[in-house]
């Protein structure tokens, strides 16, 4: 893990152990230094990602404008040179009210308008 990588993220949370990991990401438990709460972050090496990047950032923009008691969160976004950190809602699947969280938009297509 390069520091330099992270400085921007540990400014603002502490990182804890990984609880997921997938093709394009790692996913961490971290907590926010001012409040404690406790976050989900997900970390995508950009390098890595290659022609998927843009799906990435249309899963951003998708996550940004979504607003939705079913629908996780997403916080926070810090983008370096290598790294894209999504801070989002911890990673759980049901609520305290047993709803289920929709937690990843797994690289969402963003469909075409027809005229």
């Amino acid at each position: 893990m390069a520091v330099d990588d992270y400085e921007e993220l540990l400014k603002y949370y502490d990182l804890y152990e990984t609880i997921g990991a997938g093709g394009f990401a790692k996913v961490k438990l971290a907590r926010h230094i001012l409040t404690g709460e406790k976050v989900a972050v997900k970390i995508m090496d950009k390098t890595s990602l290659g022609d998927d990047l843009p799906r990435v950032k249309t899963e951003i923009e998708a996550m940004k404008n979504l607003s939705h008691q079913h629908v996780c969160r997403l916080y926070h976004v810090i983008e370096t040179s290598k790294k894209i950190f999504m801070i989002l809602e911890e990673n759980l699947l049901i609520d305290e009210d047993q709803n289920l969280k929709l937690i990843d938009f797994g690289l969402c297509a963003k469909p075409k308008v027809c005229s």
